[in-house]
């Protein structure tokens, strides 16, 4: 009996054999097209740098006339201003020779800088200037020669890092300082979007004629306000980065928390239109909480069925934004908070105009009530958005007028930018 299955055996082993030799004659191929993608993709990302990685000794020579390392130099950090090896800038520059005489910080965090460790042994006898409440003046920069800035900028027109740029770069450009700005990714896409405050924007060249989303990096930004902002240019040298392209995914760009809601690239993409949603009431965005930029929310006093909050989970899915069943306690309101907690899919494929419009115009339709801070008309555009959702202004009016602008936008700013491919317009 065991003799004559061995016919059968031999020949099962011989169409086994065979399967796999053509299995592996058609899957080697893929296999081997699949490694060398990964490999070049890993090889991009090795070699990314970031304007602080990408500092050389002649560069830095290069920035006075006597061409040597002997100025005085000013550093403008926050929380963000480090390497992707961990490493704060201020060492960075430091142990490439630079005499750093003062650090300036833009945002209210130079407690937790010092808080957390983030000023260094090399550093703690340089004296920290937080221009957060009290704005520079030129008598601030006697006896430095050289300003470096280098702020992860979020990527949004009311972000505070765009407006400490435009201020540093003021007083740079008065006091005939030079400024180095080291360049860092836009971690919101390549989108250029959303609403200006004059309706010509000639009219009025100041920071309230760039769009709310602009797809510019730092550096671009830093290019473009110099030639369009100041009224005194600056003398201006940008250290861009290194194999960057507007398409890198955000999850990879992202160095360290923004702020201390900001502290993930989900919160940093929720932040695009959910901190505009946080200045209308009765919405919680989960601020002081772990989720801060990652929720919509409304207290459990105000009744939204199961049915309508499924109802905006559909809508959210069309908009490019996915969602979950969500519900926390908020101390701040006293009462519990339930709604979805969300996540943007693709920040290059997402309108944050579209869906903060969509979102106010569903809770609208709902019944729910909405009262716009003083802060929110206060932001360039917003009044604009308000009227839309009252229904003062018709959308087709809306988006011609944003087309314009935006497509205006565009030929200005082209020839600041510094890396393919350029940003594009989208119009809600």
């Amino acid at each position: 009996m065991a003799l004559g299955n061995q016919p059968i055996r031999r020949y099962g082993v011989a169409l086994l054999s065979v399967l796999c030799m053509v299995a592996f004659i058609f899957l080697l191929p893929q296999l081997c097209i699949k490694y060398s993608k990964n490999s070049h993709s890993d090889h991009n990302h090795d070699h990314f740098k970031l304007g602080l990685e990408n500092i050389t000794h002649d560069f830095l020579c290069s920035l006075t006339a006597l061409h040597d390392l002997s100025y005085a130099a000013a550093l403008v950090t926050n929380l963000t201003g480090q390497d992707q090896a961990d490493n704060r800038n201020i060492d960075v520059l430091l142990k490439n020779g630079l005499k750093i005489k003062k650090i300036f910080v833009p945002g209210n965090e130079l407690n937790e800088l010092v808080h957390l460790g983030k000023i260094t042994n090399l550093a703690a006898h340089i004296p920290i200037i937080d221009f957060h409440k009290k704005p520079l003046k030129i008598a601030d920069l006697k006896g430095i020669d050289v300003v470096f800035f280098d702020v992860q900028d979020v990527g949004i027109c009311y972000c505070s890092s765009l407006g400490a740029l435009v201020h540093v770069m003021e007083i740079v450009g008065r006091s005939g300082k030079t400024i180095v700005v080291l360049d860092r990714p836009n971690l919101l896409g390549d989108a250029i979007e959303g609403v200006f405050c004059s309706h010509d924007i000639h009219e009025s060249l100041n920071v309230d004629a760039i769009p709310l989303r602009y797809g510019m990096t730092i550096g671009e930004l830093a290019h473009y306000c110099n030639k369009y902002v100041l009224k005194k240019p600056a003398q201006l040298y940008v250290v861009p980065m290194d194999h960057y392209n507007r398409h890198m995914h955000s999850y990879y760009a992202f160095v360290g928390k923004l702020s201390s809601n900001i502290n993930s690239i989900e919160a940093c993409h929720g932040y695009s239109f959910l901190g505009l949603l946080a200045e209308v009431s009765p919405f919680d965005i989960g601020i002081g909480t772990d989720k801060a930029f990652q929720c919509i929310l409304l207290p459990e006093r105000i009744k939204f069925s199961q049915r309508q909050w499924f109802n905006l989970k559909k809508q959210l899915m069309d908009l490019g934004i996915d969602s979950t069943s969500y519900r926390y306690y908020s101390k701040h309101k006293k009462d519990f908070c339930s709604g979805l907690r969300v996540c943007i899919r693709d920040i290059s494929n997402f309108s944050l105009l579209r869906a903060l419009v969509g979102t106010l115009e569903f809770f609208k339709k709902e019944g729910i009530h909405l009262g716009f801070s003083r802060k929110f008309c206060s932001i360039p555009g917003m009044p604009k958005i308000k009227e839309l959702i009252d229904g003062t202004i018709k959308r087709e009016d809306f988006e011609a007028q944003r087309k314009y602008e935006l497509e205006h936008f565009f030929v200005m700013a082209s020839s600041s930018f510094m890396y393919k491919p350029y940003p594009k317009v989208v119009v809600i």
